[in-house]
């Protein structure tokens, strides 16, 4: 799990337009997670997770008996995914539905103490995001709303999964380099921002627009991106050997 350095959180309006806000005493707010209705998951001083309501409401989302919940990802059901960690100090995926319901899931394979990574969520309640195996090498996975889970590794490269629209398509990055887009289908395709040499996206939205951050070697100053459905995909690296090809996945076990 990343921790956060102290900061404030902020919301870019489509307009443009910046505002900060925070949890009332917390020394730092961390927000990787907003729906279309401006719902904001997130968490708080590296330990407590929140819910930040259309109306600017701060309500705290955690885990009963867990040393740390971290929330990560809201659909526009107010269905919240996230991680918490248990009193043994193992990781868990967590649902939280909208009526205040809470299940747990696992992702086989994953099994380290920070092990399992949500990132995105889209209607159907599809999440994606990566996992952490006992070797600690990185791979990305999709679950479905069944809880079948799905592989998705670009090769041997260590593969993280951001973001998933409405139609099941997947935004990733893999090898802390590249970007890419995986259809329903399996096909991939790269995204990267022209001149970049690392292109990281964040997420994707249920239009298909990609948002993210790309930097150079030279100043290692990082800027953020958004691409529209309609812009055409830059595809000058390819993935590498052992990618799926079109039509396929690579499941796990």
């Amino acid at each position: 799990m990343v921790r956060p350095a102290p900061g404030r959180a902020f919301l870019r309006g489509a307009d443009g337009a910046l505002s900060t806000f925070d949890v009332r005493n917390a020394r730092s707010t961390t927000p990787p997670g907003i729906n279309d209705k401006d719902a904001v998951v997130g968490y708080y001083s590296g330990t407590y997770g929140f819910l930040r309501t259309p109306k600017g409401k701060i309500k705290p989302i955690n885990v009963p008996e867990a040393q740390r919940t971290f929330a990560t990802v809201v659909n526009d059901n107010f269905v919240i995914v996230g991680e918490y960690v248990d009193l043994a100090g193992v990781g868990h995926g967590s649902v939280g539905e909208a009526d205040g319901s809470l299940s747990s899931f696992d992702i086989p394979g994953a099994d380290t103490p920070f092990d399992i990574y949500p990132r995105g969520i889209n209607s159907s309640a599809e999440i994606t995001g990566w996992y952490t195996a006992s070797d600690y090498t990185f791979h990305g996975c999709l679950r479905n709303a069944e809880g079948s889970v799905t592989r998705l590794d670009i090769g041997q490269t260590p593969t993280y999964p951001c973001g998933i629209d409405n139609e099941g398509n997947v935004v990733a990055s893999f090898d802390f380099a590249h970007g890419f887009v995986r259809t329903t289908n399996g096909q991939i395709s790269t995204l990267d921002y022209p001149e970049a040499d690392h292109t990281l996206p964040a997420g994707r939205d249920k239009k298909g627009r990609v948002t993210g951050e790309y930097y150079s070697d030279d100043d290692g100053i990082r800027h953020t991106f958004l691409m529209k459905r309609s812009l055409s995909l830059h595809t000058g690296v390819a993935p590498p050997d052992g990618a799926p090809a079109s039509g396929s996945t690579m499941v796990g076990d």
